[in-house]
This record gives C-alpha cells, structure tokens and sequence, in this order.
C-alpha cells in the first residue's frame, strides 16, 4: 500500500524552515513502514545520481521519510529546481511523519511529491526511469527553464536574492529594487528587442552579416518545390534547406545533392516555415559564446551518431545508446535520445546503409545531417581557436547589439584563421546552448549579470507590532532624507515616492512587491507577524527586522532575527525579542522607553536606520 500525504502547507521565502520557499506535508505511512530494499535497488539503478540514505536498523517512519525526501528532491532536480532540498521535519507517530521539500512550484513539488510516494509504494517497479521522464516532460514548462535554474543556483551560492517571477518560463529576477536584473534562457534584460527579432530570422541574419562584410553561405528563398530546386541550381549542389524562423534544428536538411532530393525534402522543411535555400558549406560545426562583449567558449557540436560493433543493427545500437544516455549520471538528463525517423533513414542510405544494416567494429554511422543538440547531437570543447576566429565572433557580437550570442561557425579546422580555411556563419543564436560540459559558463553568466563586488540589494526594513504603522513612516522618511526613492507597503496601502497606492490596497505580499520594482532605492514594509509564521515573508533576506509596541509570538521573532543581516531592534524591556537574536546570533539595538513609559517611534526609527549603517549602495 502506497503511503499517503495527508496535508500539506506551502511557505514563501524567508519563512520558519528556510529561506528558500519551501512546502512541508504531512505522510501516513501503513505498515511495513520500512522500504522495501529491492524496490530501492531497481530506484536507484533507474536514477543513478540518486543518493540514498544508509538506514539504521529499526522499522519506523523516520526511515521511510529519509528516503522519501531524497528521492523527492532528486525528482525536482531533474524538473529543473535549482536547490532541490529535504528533510524529515517530526515523526508524529510510528507511522506519521512530517516531511520538508523545496516549494519553488507548489504544483511541480506537490505532485513530485506524490510520485516519489507512488515509487516507494511498488507502483512503477517495471518503470522507474520512464515514470520519471514522464513526469520531468510535464514539469519543466511549469518551472524554470534550465538554464536560469542552473544560473540561479549560482545565484543562491553567492548570496545573490532570486526568484522566477512567474511559474513556468517566465524571466528570473535577480537582485533587488534599483539593482534588479532579468534573465530569460540565456537571454539578459540588455539584449535588445531589434537584435534578437533580427537574429529570430535566419534570412535577415544572413543578410546583415553579408552586408558587413562577413562570411556567409549564399542564400535564396524558395516558396514551394520546384522553386527550391531552381534555388539550389542557381546555389549550385549539395544545398541546405532550412525554415526561416525555426530553432533547434528543427525542419533544417543539409547535404542535398539533387534535385528529386531537394524536391522530396521541401514538404518536412515547409511544415516549420517559409523555407530557405542555401549553399553547403563542409567542416566542423562550431559554436562560439561571447558573453557582455568577449568570446568564453567554443564548442563543436556532432551529428547523432552510432558506432558499430560488428554484431548489431544500426537501430539497435541506437536504441542501446538511447538508453545508455538516459541512465549514465554524465549525460542523463543532458544528451536526448538518438532519432530514428524519415531523416534518418534518408542520410543513412546516402551511406548505403539502413536501420537492419550491421556496422563493422569502429564503424560510425550518421543519422542526422545538423548537429543540433535538440537532435540528438554530442559535443566537444576544441581548445585550439585563432584568435582571428575569437575576434570575429566578437564583431558578431557587437554587429548585432546582443548580451549573450552563440555564433555559429562551419569551419574545418578553427585553429587557423576563419578566411584562410573558407569558414561561413551560417546562423546567429539570440539564446545559445551552452552545452553539458561547458564548465564555468553559468560563474560567467553571473559574473556579467551580476558582477562580483557589484551592488545586488537595497536596504530593507521590516516592521511588526502594535506601533508598527508609526515606525514604518518615520523609517521611510529618514531613508527619503538620503535622497533615496523608498517604497512603502503597509496597512496605509502601497507607494514608492511620490506615487502612492489606495490605502484599501493593504496586500500581504508588499514586500516582494517592492523588491520586484525596479524604481525602487530602499523598501520599508509592515507585515503581520501571524501571517509570517502561516506562510512566510515573501522574499528571504531583510537587513533590519523592528519590534514596535509590544513583543511577538515566539516564532514570529525567531524568523525575523534569522533573516535580519544586519540585526533586530526592539524596546529594552522586549526580552523574547532579544532571545530570538541571541539564538540567531544576529546583533539587537534595543531602546529605552520615553517619558510615560513608551518607547518613542522616532527613537525606534533612528535606531533602525543607524543599524542599516552605511549600506546606502545595497551591496
């Protein structure tokens, strides 16, 4: 019997747990509670990069839990969840238990959740690895693309504040208020809209580099069949044939060397778009990154290919690499299964071969003319480049006005210079892959977006308690007095500046509000501390937490001193207060009461903005 969630609670940023978002569900798990020990072995030969647990002896809860957790958390890896994290929380009972996992996407981490139950439970035994194919397929357009969940997982590790600012693929932010910075799947907030539609076209790519001077194969469009045969008469065989606007090779056929071949492929080409006709250039296809300006990388991208053994067909070597792809931890995930389709069996016979033919020991047989990763294709990082060939990219770079540009280069050899071995560009990409082994290429990414020792935060203030509408406005103002455009979100409603918000807008989620606003030079927010313990803060990190007109629920203040950076303030007489920053080890400023026995709000304000120290840049 399948163990059972029987509750689950979801908590923003900045919240009783963690800092990261976070969910915590509650499973009943019947008797045995153990997990059964083959049903882990088939678990983890299907998921090897899996880490599971080393039980102790015992038959409780707890062991199943620590289980449940890793393997949940491997699932959300896979989905594309950048700190995929877990924990047994409480055992409830012998067979209750209260377990922790990374909430980045309620829906993603609820139902990978569920799966990770359904696992342990025996009830994809015959299918543990297609089951969760199946699940990270359904997933991954709900959470963040892989390359921001593999940037923001840089992020994390230097303490830079992200979040996806919506769920499925939506841009990441990273950094707060005026320092705010987006990225989008390898694409930056600096690349600019005329740059990345012109590169969307591969007709007004080639066109621009043409009319700058640069190397291209000649081009012509073509509208239906036997247009593109005159095309590729007037280009002069073999030709490529490829949709103007499609990316990840899709459609694109290369190597066409006659007309019945031109003709028969028109339909496939046509399916994705208006189609292009163009020259056929041989070598090696390379991939050069520039990123902010400068080259990073160079990356020679391969053909789906299989190499024979003298025993099997080629499809079955195909399907054996398929599945060796899918299960090795070095390309799991990363390298797609090899196609075997109309494409392939056409590039085959111009081998002489077909799917039934045997290959010879070492033998290699292609099965896609593009070299598309999104096809099957492998990689490899050359390290010999000319610097001609770095330079030109780099022009590419510039000709276009793009942030981050993958330049795509047919060359045989790229440690001579590009004119002297007859190299083209024959595409631009807006967005490149970066390849599976391009080691230190999301440390650049970030090291651009975000550069180290950069200013990445502004000041922020949080405020509970009786007086806290009081202290939050005369915090805001003393910020205001430097000069600084402060939002404000509190039961008075939203405002950054001079624009105010309806007073009626009093939303629980000000403070990620205003962090997410890029206008904004500091932010003060006054929240509930009841709604802090039920669901969170919003964001994960604040610089000065105030307690203003009483003490807090004991939860509330641990919370607040944990993600205050730069410490708590509170009236002297607060001692739960107190106790939370010594726990938090974090620094308090407390302030004694006035005459009458209250503690100023100008006192308390003064207090939090001395705190706040010279932090004015938010670095």
């Amino acid at each position: 019997m399948t163990a059972r969630v029987d509750g689950i609670r979801h908590y923003a940023a900045g919240n009783r747990f963690a800092r990261d978002p976070v969910a915590v569900a509650r499973i009943v798990v019947p008797p045995p509670v153990r997990p059964d020990a083959r049903l882990l072995d088939a678990i983890a030969a299907a998921l090897p990069e899996l880490v599971l647990p080393v039980l102790a002896d015992g038959d409780d809860a707890a062991a199943f839990g620590a289980v449940a957790v890793a393997l949940t958390a491997e699932i959300l890896r896979r989905a594309g969840d950048p700190i995929a994290i877990g924990r047994v929380v409480a055992a409830r009972d012998a067979s209750t238990i209260d377990i922790l996992f990374s909430g980045h996407s309620e829906m993603v981490g609820t139902w990978g959740l569920q799966l990770a139950l359904e696992l342990l439970g025996g009830a994809h035994r015959d299918g543990v690895g297609a089951a969760v194919e199946d699940f990270v397929a359904w997933a991954r357009p709900l959470h963040m693309n892989l390359q921001d969940a593999r940037l923001a997982a840089v992020a994390g590790a230097r303490g830079v504040p992200w979040r996806p600012s919506a769920p499925g693929h939506g841009p990441m932010l990273l950094g707060e208020g005026v320092h705010l910075r987006r990225t989008f799947s390898n694409k930056t907030d600096r690349s600019g809209f005329i740059a990345i539609e012109t590169c969307t076209s591969k007709r007004l790519t080639n066109r621009a580099l043409e009319a700058a001077g640069l190397p291209v194969p000649r081009q012509r469009r073509a509208d239906g069949p036997r247009e593109a045969v005159r095309a590729a008469e007037a280009l002069g065989y073999p030709v490529v044939m490829k949709p103007e606007a499609a990316s990840r090779g899709a459609g694109v056929v290369c190597d066409l060397g006659s007309a019945a071949e031109v003709a028969a492929a028109f339909a496939g080409v046509r399916r994705h778009g208006p189609v292009l006709v163009e020259t056929f250039a041989r070598g090696d296809d390379h991939r050069l990154m520039v990123i902010g300006g400068k080259y990073f990388s160079c990356m020679r991208r391969r053909a789906a290919a299989v190499r024979g053994d003298g025993v099997r067909t080629v499809a079955a070597l195909a399907a054996a690499e398929s599945e060796r792809r899918r299960r090795a931890p070095e390309t799991g995930g990363i390298l797609l299964a090899l196609p075997l389709d109309a494409e392939a069996d056409r590039v085959l016979a111009r081998q002489g071969l077909d799917r039934r033919s045997v290959l010879p020991a070492g033998a290699e047989a292609r099965l896609r003319s593009v070299s598309n990763w999104s096809q099957g294709g492998t990689f490899d990082y050359p390290r010999a480049i000319h610097p001609a060939n770095v330079r030109l990219a780099e022009r590419v770079a510039a000709l276009f006005g793009l942030d981050i540009v993958g330049v795509d280069l047919i060359a045989p050899d790229l440690a001579r210079p590009f004119h002297e071995v007859g190299a083209v560009i024959h595409e631009v990409q807006r967005q490149p892959t970066t390849g599976p082994r391009n080691l230190g290429v999301y440390e650049r990414l970030m090291d651009h977006v975000v550069p180290p020792g950069g200013p990445f935060r502004i000041p922020v203030v949080v405020v509970a308690g009786g007086e806290a509408g009081a202290v939050a406005a005369r915090i805001a103002a003393r910020l205001q007095a430097t000069g600084r455009r402060v939002g404000v979100a509190g039961a008075a409603g939203l405002g950054v500046g001079r624009l105010r918000r309806s007073g009626s807008d009093r939303r629980g989620d000000g403070l990620p509000l205003l962090v997410d606003d890029p206008s904004v030079e500091a932010a003060v927010a006054e929240i509930d501390p009841r709604r802090l313990v039920a669901a969170g803060l919003g964001h994960p990190r604040l610089d000065v937490a105030v307690v203003a007109g009483g003490g807090l629920p004991g939860a509330a203040a641990d919370i607040l001193a944990r993600l205050a950076d730069r410490g708590v303030v509170c009236a002297a007489a607060d001692q739960a207060t107190r106790a939370a920053a010594g726990r938090a080890r974090t620094a308090c400023a407390t302030v004694e009461p006035a005459d009458g026995g209250r503690v100023a709000a100008d006192a308390m304000a003064a207090a939090a903005v001395d705190l706040l120290g010279i932090m004015g840049d938010g670095a």
